[in-house]
């Protein structure tokens, strides 16, 4: 990352679970995002702190969206996406 930035040396963002919406790969694109900033030298201070936070607050969202009940303590009646209940056999 660039030596200007506001987070410490080791900083890494979070870790995004994979997670497709309408057919983007968000974790391949936010990696991809950030190749590019690390990238680009000629940035403000303020406008790559500013982009690093907003990817930051994106990753922090895709987290949330990609909890359910099977890998969180949430009850099954927030899942957005309830597995089909099977039919009853006998």
């Amino acid at each position: 990352m660039h030596k200007s930035q506001a987070y410490p040396p080791n900083f890494h963002f979070q870790k995004v679970t994979g997670l497709t919406i309408d057919n983007i790969d968000v974790k391949a694109t936010l990696k991809r995002v950030q190749v590019l900033l690390d990238e680009e030298p000629n940035l403000s201070p303020a406008l790559r702190s500013t982009l690093e936070v907003l990817i930051l607050v994106v990753q922090l969202m895709v987290g949330r969206l990609s909890l359910s009940s099977r890998n969180s303590s949430k009850p099954p009646s927030t899942d957005r996406f309830p597995t089909p209940k099977k039919p009853k056999e006998g």
